[in-house]
């Protein structure tokens, strides 16, 4: 690639890049769910300004069978 695509690739690339290192490093792993489930989780804050990550895995789905609903 040349020229103005070229530069747009490129910084397409490095962003796409910088998205994955800013992964969080530490979160609460929620686990594999496979069948369609009601589940929660308690949370306890340790301040207003606390962020809290959370890692799921969900099942690959077609756009009929559902949704998933996340309440926070």
């Amino acid at each position: 690639m040349t020229g103005r695509m070229g530069v747009v690739a490129a910084a397409c690339v490095g962003v796409l890049a910088a998205a994955a290192a800013a992964q969080p490093t530490e979160y609460t792993d929620l686990g594999a769910h496979l069948a369609p489930e009601t589940f929660s989780v308690q949370v306890t804050l340790q301040a207003a300004n606390d962020i809290q990550w959370f890692r799921i895995e969900l099942p690959a789905v077609t756009a009929d069978s559902g949704f998933v609903d996340i309440r926070s």
